[in-house]
C-alpha cells in the first residue's frame, strides 16, 4: 500500500487521514492537467491507508482537474468501520479549497 502513496508523492498532512501531493508530470494528461484516472488511484490509495485494508472496491467522481506543479490536499476518513470491511470518504481540494474529486 505504501508503494502506491510513494508513486504519487502522498505525504501525511497534520492530521489523522489528511495527505497531499503535488500534481507532477507522470499523473496528468496528455495537456498537462491532473488526469481523472489518478483521482481514484489517490482515493484508493488514502482509503487503503486509512482503513489499513486493501480496497476492493471505489467510485470517485472527479470535478475539477489542476495543472502540473499545483498542490492537492486529500481528507480520507472512515465513516463507517466494520469487521469486515469499511465505508470511507476521500475528498481532495486545490489550494482554494474547492473539491477537486470526492
Amino acid at each position: 500500500m505504501q508503494a502506491d502513496a510513494d508513486f504519487f508523492g502522498l505525504a501525511a498532512g497534520d492530521e489523522p487521514g489528511r495527505f497531499r501531493f503535488t500534481v507532477a508530470n507522470h499523473l496528468t494528461r496528455h495537456d498537462g492537467r491532473l488526469y481523472g484516472g489518478t483521482a481514484i488511484a489517490v482515493s484508493i490509495a488514502a482509503a487503503q491507508l486509512v482503513s489499513e485494508r486493501t480496497a476492493v472496491w471505489m467510485t470517485t467522481q472527479f470535478v475539477s482537474t489542476a495543472p502540473e506543479h499545483a498542490e492537492v490536499s486529500v481528507l480520507a476518513e472512515v465513516l463507517a468501520p466494520g469487521k469486515r470491511t469499511n465505508q470511507v470518504r476521500v475528498t481532495a481540494t486545490d489550494a482554494d479549497g474547492a473539491v477537486m474529486f470526492a
